[in-house]
């Protein structure tokens, strides 16, 4: 036993700390870049090619791609148990086949193994007097590298940053006077700006390697040179152009706190320890901040945005509610035993079978995180079960007059085979979890193995140490007349002789049997009934203290536009009095990110639960209110903690079909427009967007064909003017700086911009583009998603309680109004995982049934016995829709079928054979006494009464914590422990009352079937005889 314990405690101190069981998605992702191209180009010359190639690899079940404005990200993924080293090798491969047909320019597309751990676990904001720049490329130089190196992190992104550049700031009125094209500049700087080898000279002792360095190395060089002659007079750079050490161009933004900021985001692995990552993290930041330069600043550390946070006190609030519970188990054992020795060897069984328990978590490689926890937490219940059997067994036989030694060894064999076999039910109910698949199979996996070994932990306890202890205890001291031991007894005698007088009116007679079964079937009925009443969802909302806002302007809008908006929200989110933390986006904020300047983000720490006043999703519906109050705004506001997809989304469904763009955004508007309409559904958007201003800049061929200007040449000129276009490298100090062109700002405000400009011809002439081309105006898509090779448009929401069952089934229905044959509406995000996990519940559910009945049929050695234990296994689900039911009403949030509670259920179906197991095994035991079979189970069930009261309501009263908890996480874990404690109340009620009947029943069914047999036998024999 010490060695376990003590296996246990090593196990412990290893552990990791994390909110969900690790998941491991098969997702490979592309990204391409094709600057200057509209998404309908990206999408025909980019996406589809590389698509096409994507799917001959074997194992892919889905592709989802994105085109956008010069970029594409496309995702493959594969089905479950694919390999993904293998899948992103296949991948790149693939990649690089299509090169050959892929447009020319286009960079090389990135091939990365998707992290389903993708969102940064922590944001750390950096603060200066300094220029972004310079903030920048100290976050980027000195801090980046130090969280890199963190063991866990995936990486860490620099949100906010502004890459230095060397801007070429283009005159067009100085470029027009004096006859220049944006061409010549290129050509200049290409032909000036130089850094080329040149080989080696080799002497007779020394090599020497040449080459010409003819770069420029400042900006008065770079300003200094020759762009072309007017004359005998050179023309520089510094007549025509504005040459400024500056930035990118700047196309986001970041704020904490509403000032500007440079942000790091750490991104862990996904199969890392959480907790254990930011707390490293946050060490390092602390060393960083002492050896920070003057002028630059790190936020407190209470000012981050922390991830790990609601985890840690979700894990510490499963910790308490696992220790009160145990607590309060151990309060019910005391009550029935009303004696303190018996009561702790009994709660013996509690640290010995969890703390074991946790060294088997460790070397299964899981973590303490939400599941293992719950499984521990349900599990107390159930540990102690073996021991108080096997304990009251003894005290049973010792009360008959028995030693103390001779009452441990004859109560305990007994017994064992009742105790083994019940154990042995629960854990079987877990054995077909490693069937299971995808997220369903990730949690019941870690969850069912943790319970499956406490309790046969508890079962080597219960044989081994209870006994044990149990003969060394003194016998009973005799109690005061009238005390409390003594009122209790009356209680306890009281309740056997109501229950001694139910069950002879229920087992008496056959009419009473029937009634009584009818009366089952009529509450089995009643349940299925009112589980029509309760609402299904994939995953529970959680109060997860974080706040998440999206926001977006209509297409085209400018960034200067946007950062209104973005001010404005922050200052209504800023108003609310438990807002700890914000930090907020605009654009694209990370290399990682693809966004646009007319959209944004902000995040609000909350902090916990215990600390505030109002729930997270009363704030969320306040700040809804007051956003969605202004217009030419579309407002998202959510809790990412409620879903469990990447898009934060609470409802997705997407329409697919090759169609014009424009009939399927018709169709998307109108499913929308009819979803509008439902209560329930907030924050309705699609993924498309056809109204993105474009200038269509179409040359006439005519006119520039006479001038000796092609095609190239105009476009050439409008990209690097009004585009801008890296056109050289900077060197200095070891860093690498891009020299980029680009018309000055005040001239590129209108599109008639464009007809000023200048190309040059074949002749060396230059001509004005108004003279070349015309300017036509429009829209376009913004983003253009496909689906399997196919264009899609998904339809998001969010809900505002409405489960996401009901809420599929409303849009389903909508959809079938609007969309034309052929055409449907498809799940996708929760609902698709939640459509997934009910299918894998029905599976593991029948699964689970069949390993109960092969384990009792093989320990009772008979194929109709186990019957008598497991129909009463449809009547435990009474009490869980009726405590589901119930909690609802009272405005307890999570009450659904959901992933949690249906885990109650699946661990349900081994607590009701438990308790079954005691009663029909003693009763058999009777019979082989020379008890007939009614006397057999009348003598049976009072004796066994106590016990399953014991072990009922210890199970109850053990996950009672978890089933009213108020804590962070409780969302979650609530739904489980009603249903199972619910469940159990039921349970307990009918195995003391139906069971007796079906096993009389049973019997009776045996006994008939064993007759006409015998009689058909007997005809055929007979029959033979007469030929």
């Amino acid at each position: 036993m010490v060695a376990i314990g003590v296996f246990g405690l090593l196990g412990y101190n290893r552990l990791g700390v994390d909110q969900f069981p690790k998941m491991e998605f098969p997702v490979v992702s592309v990204d391409a870049a094709l600057d200057g191209a509209s998404p309908e180009g990206v999408e025909e010359d980019v996406t589809d090619v590389l698509e096409e190639r994507f799917t001959t690899i074997s194992g892919v079940r889905t592709i989802r791609s994105s085109s956008f404005q010069g970029a594409a990200r496309i995702e493959i993924e594969f089905v479950l148990g694919t390999d993904v080293d293998v899948a992103v090798q296949d991948v790149r491969d693939e990649v690089a086949q299509a090169m050959e047909t892929l447009p020319k320019e286009i960079q090389t597309p990135s091939v990365t193994r998707s992290n389903s751990s993708g969102r940064p676990v922590l944001y750390a904001p950096f603060f200066s007097d300094l220029t972004l720049v310079q903030l920048s490329e100290y976050v980027e130089r000195v801090v980046k590298p130090q969280i890199d190196t963190i063991p866990g992190v995936a990486g860490a992104e620099v949100f906010g940053k502004r890459d230095r550049n060397i801007r070429m700031w283009v005159d067009s009125q100085e470029l027009r006077s004096r006859g220049l094209a944006a061409s010549d500049l290129i050509r200049a700087l290409k032909r000036e700006h130089v850094d080329l080898p040149a080989g080696f000279i080799e002497g007779p002792n020394v090599e020497w390697t040449v080459k010409t360095d003819a770069e420029f190395k400042s900006i008065a060089e770079l300003e200094g040179m020759v762009v072309s002659y007017e004359g005998d007079a050179p023309i520089f750079l510094r007549d025509v152009a504005r040459v400024e050490d500056g930035s990118e161009d700047i196309r986001s933004m970041v704020h904490f706190h509403g000032k500007n900021s440079v942000a790091i985001g750490i991104i862990k692995q996904s199969d890392a320890n959480t907790v254990a990552v930011a707390n490293e993290a946050f060490r390092r930041l602390e060393l960083i901040r002492e050896r920070l330069p003057k002028g630059i600043e790190l936020a407190d550390r209470e000012d981050y945005i922390d991830f790990s946070s609601p985890i840690v006190e979700s894990v510490e609030e499963s910790q308490f509610a696992l220790l009160f519970g145990g607590f309060l188990a151990v309060f019910v054992v005391f009550i029935f035993l009303r004696r303190v020795r018996p009561t702790l060897i009994i709660a013996l069984a509690i640290p010995l079978s969890l703390v074991s328990t946790f060294g088997l978590i460790w070397v299964a490689d899981y973590t303490l995180n939400t599941m293992t926890l719950l499984g521990l937490t349900l599990a107390i219940g159930v540990v102690i079960d073996d021991a108080i059997i096997v304990l009251e067994n003894i005290e049973r036989h010792r009360e008959g007059g028995k030693p103390a030694r001779q009452a441990a060894q004859d109560g305990t064999r007994e017994i064992t085979f009742a105790a083994t076999a019940a154990t042995f039910s629960v854990a079987a109910v877990f054995i077909p979890t490693i069937f299971a698949e995808g997220i369903v199979g990730a949690f019941l996996s870690e969850f069912g193995m943790t319970v499956a070994g406490s309790v046969i932990l508890s079962l080597f306890v219960a044989l081994t140490l209870t006994p044990m202890l149990a003969a060394r205890m003194p016998p009973p001291k005799p109690q005061k007349p009238g005390g409390f031991y003594e009122r209790l007894e009356t209680v306890f005698h009281s309740l056997e002789e109501h229950y001694r007088r139910i069950l002879e009116w229920s087992i008496g007679s056959r009419r009473a049997r029937t009634l009584t079964l009818v009366a089952a079937v009529a509450s089995l009925l009643l349940a299925g009934i009112s589980s029509r009443f309760i609402g299904t969802e994939f995953f529970p909302p959680s109060d997860g203290g974080i706040v998440f806002v999206m926001y977006e302007m209509p297409s085209g809008s400018s960034l200067e536009y946007t950062k209104q908006f973005l001010e404005f929200n922050e200052g209504v989110m800023g108003s609310f009095p438990e807002t700890r933390g914000m930090f907020s986006s605009l654009g694209v904020t990370s290399s990682a990110g693809i966004g646009r300047p007319n959209s944004g983000n902000i995040m609000v720490t909350l902090g916990s639960p215990r600390d505030r006043d109002r729930s997270s999703f009363e704030i969320i519906r306040e700040a809804r209110r007051s956003l969605s109050k202004i217009p030419g705004q579309k407002v998202q506001v959510m809790d990412p903690f409620s879903s469990m997809n990447s898009s934060n989304a609470q409802f997705e469904a997407v329409i697919r079909g090759n169609i014009p763009l424009v009939e399927l955004d018709n169709l998307a508007s109108q499913v929308v427009a009819e979803l509008e309409g439902v209560e329930g559904f907030v924050d309705l958007d699609t993924t498309l967007d056809l109204g993105q201003p474009e200038l269509r800049v179409i040359p006439d061929r005519e006119k520039a064909a006479g001038l000796g200007v092609d095609a190239a040449a105009i476009s050439e000129t409008i990209q690097a003017m009004v585009g801008g276009v890296d056109v050289g490298v900077f060197k200095e100090d070891g860093g690498r700086y891009d020299i980029r062109m680009k018309l000055e700002t005040k001239d590129s405000r209108s599109p008639a911009v464009i007809g000023d400009l200048y190309a040059r011809s074949r002749t060396g002439e230059v001509f004005e583009l108004r003279n070349l081309v015309r300017i036509e105006t429009g829209a376009a898509a913004s983003q253009i998603s496909r689906t399997d090779r196919q264009r899609s448009v998904t339809i998001r929401a969010n809900l505002d309680g409405l489960p996401l069952a009901e809420a599929m089934t409303l849009a389903t229905q909508a959809a079938s109004r609007v969309l034309p044959p052929g055409m449907r509406l498809e799940p996708t995000g929760d609902a698709e995982s939640m459509i997934e996990s009910f299918s894998q519940f029905g599976l593991m559910l029948g699964l689970a049934i069949l390993a109960i009945y092969m384990v009792l049929a093989a320990q009772f050695e008979s194929f109709m016995m186990p019957l008598a234990v497991m129909l009463a296994l449809p009547f435990a689900t009474v009490g869980a829709f009726a405590g589901l039911l119930i909690c609802n009403a009272l405005g307890m949030g999570g009450m659904t079928f959901n992933l949690f509670s249906m885990i109650g259920i699946i661990l349900l179906v081994g607590l009701v054979t438990k308790n079954s197991i005691l009663l029909v095994d003693y009763a058999n035991q009777l019979r082989e006494e020379g008890l007939d079979k009614v006397e057999a189970m009348r003598r049976a069930a009072p004796v066994r009464m106590r016990p399953v009261l014991m072990t009922a309501f210890s199970m109850i009263f053990g996950v009672l914590p978890a089933a009213i908890g108020l804590g962070p996480g409780s969302e979650t874990r609530a739904p489980m422990a009603v249903a199972t404690a619910a469940g159990m109340f039921s349970s307990m009620v009918l195995t003391l009352l139906i069971v007796p009947v079906f096993y009389l029943a049973l019997d009776d069914l045996s006994e008939w079937s064993h007759r006409t047999w015998r009689r058909l036998r007997g005809a055929n024999v007979a029959v033979e005889e007469g030929r």
